[in-house]
């Protein structure tokens, strides 16, 4: 569970990453209908 709390920053940072990625992707295939 110590070990859960630590990771937590490392995990929500790569969830927005993911996030941002996604975005950048769905944005690019809009624009190139």
């Amino acid at each position: 569970f110590i070990g859960l709390l630590k990771n937590r920053k490392i995990y929500f940072f790569s969830y927005y990453l993911w996030i941002i990625s996604g975005l950048t992707i769905w944005i690019s295939l809009s624009r190139g209908l």
